[in-house]
């Protein structure tokens, strides 16, 4: 059976409340240092809804807020993933346009072209 969420609410506020009454705040002075009002704080360890930033505060003021990774992990990469990814960061895409050079020929003065080898004019 699939727990409900207030049912949830009313249990991560209850383990909140603890954690308040372990560290010997009251719920003026955690409210207060959380940047909160006391009715979120009382509401929050009651299970009702309040805002995410209003968890995070609390979280943080407790010393808790690291325990979030363990909540929700960061996704690891699978390894065709990681390939993918590096090759794509490895591929470069050539920019602007591509200049045609010419053969050299020779000097080209007065109008008319020099040829330098010497084959010619023997």
């Amino acid at each position: 059976m699939v727990e409900s969420d207030e049912n949830i609410r009313r249990k991560l506020g209850a383990r909140l409340q603890a954690q308040r009454l372990l560290h010997n705040w009251d719920q003026e002075s955690l409210a207060y240092e959380a940047g909160i009002s006391q009715s979120t704080l009382y509401r929050l360890e009651k299970g009702g809804s309040v805002s995410l930033d209003a968890l995070i505060r609390v979280l943080r003021v407790l010393g808790l807020l690291e325990r979030l990774d363990a909540l929700v992990p960061q996704a690891e990469m699978s390894p065709v993933a990681q390939v993918r990814e590096s090759r794509q960061k490895l591929r470069k895409r050539a920019t602007g346009t591509r200049k045609t050079t010419q053969k050299n020929s020779g000097w080209q003065g007065f109008g008319q072209s020099v040829s330098f080898d010497d084959s010619e004019g023997d």
